[in-house]
Formats: structure tokens, C-alpha cells, sequence
């Protein structure tokens, strides 16, 4: 087929199974991360791969999970500007978390939350900002850099204590 007409019918099963799924979108979420990507529809291929990554992590697969969030990670590029696209991309550098943290990747790490804090400050998003420094703080006092990591923990803590959010103080 040509690449255009196979855009198009990756689109319109995309469609087709969001419609049919609608109530079990997660189970199907490979196939629909699959679709989105041949269909083109990056932003929705980034949330089916976040959530396919999310599943593999669940199963304890977790090669696949770090591979499906990668996918997503290298997507970023073509979203937009869009707050809702940032937004996305600070949450695909939150979900490699588990992934990269298993495999002790922390540099790694460090640079993809440094660069999800900056899109969060950009964007005025404390709730985000405040997971990331978060884990900020955890990568410094991994890499014995204390006095960093109390600076980032304590400017979660911050951001906690203004917006009421338990789960971020704890």
C-alpha cells in the first residue's frame, strides 16, 4: 500500500477500536499503540505507549516496558507546543522511572527529570515540578550529593504543603 493509504486505514482502525474498546481501552493497548503510530496520531501514540509501558511493568517484563516508553520518549519531538503536549512529555520522563531506576540508569535519570522540571516550570505545572524534584532528590542523595538532594526535597515539600497534596509530602 501506499504510506499515505496505509496512514489512513491505521487511523481508521485506531478509531474503530477506540469505539469498540471504549470500556477496555488497557487491554488492548499494544494494538491501539500500534494503530496510532501507523496512523500517524502521535499524541495518542504517546498515551498508548506510556500505557503499554505501564503494562509491561506490571508484568514484570520489564525490557518491554522500557522499550515502550522509549518509543514514546523519541515521539516527543513531534507533538506540538501545546500545553497538553508538554505535558505529555514531563510524564513519559516521569514513567521511565521504574524502568531506568531498576537498571540503575541515575544519570540517565537525573537529565530526563531535570529536563521535566524545566518543562514544568515553563509551564507553572506545580504538581508535576513537585513529583520530579521529588525524584530529584532521591537521584542526588543516590549519587551522595546530599546537600542537592535536600534542596530538591525540600522544594517538593514545598510545593506539597501549598497545594494540600499528601501523596507528594509523604
Amino acid at each position: 500500500l501506499l504510506h499515505e493509504r496505509r496512514r489512513e486505514l491505521h487511523a481508521r482502525a485506531l478509531g474503530a477500536m477506540e469505539r469498540l474498546y471504549a470500556d477496555r481501552l488497557t487491554d488492548h493497548v499494544d494494538a491501539l499503540a500500534r494503530h496510532a503510530l501507523g496512523g500517524e496520531r502521535w499524541d495518542k501514540a504517546v498515551d498508548y505507549l506510556r500505557g503499554a509501558g505501564a503494562r509491561a511493568y506490571r508484568r514484570g517484563t520489564l525490557r518491554k516496558a522500557l522499550d515502550r516508553y522509549e518509543q514514546a520518549l523519541a515521539l516527543l519531538p513531534r507533538l506540538s507546543a501545546i500545553d497538553d503536549d508538554v505535558r505529555r512529555g514531563i510524564d513519559v520522563r516521569i514513567d521511565l522511572h521504574p524502568p531506568l531506576f531498576s537498571l540503575g540508569q541515575i544519570p540517565r535519570l537525573t537529565r530526563l527529570h531535570e529536563e521535566a522540571a524545566g518543562l514544568a516550570q515553563r509551564l507553572g505545572d506545580e504538581t508535576r515540578l513537585g513529583r520530579v524534584l521529588s525524584r530529584l532528590g532521591l537521584y542526588a542523595f543516590t549519587d551522595a550529593e546530599y546537600a542537592r538532594g535536600i534542596e530538591h526535597a525540600q522544594h517538593a515539600l514545598d510545593i506539597a504543603d501549598r497545594a494540600g497534596d499528601l501523596e507528594l509530602r509523604l
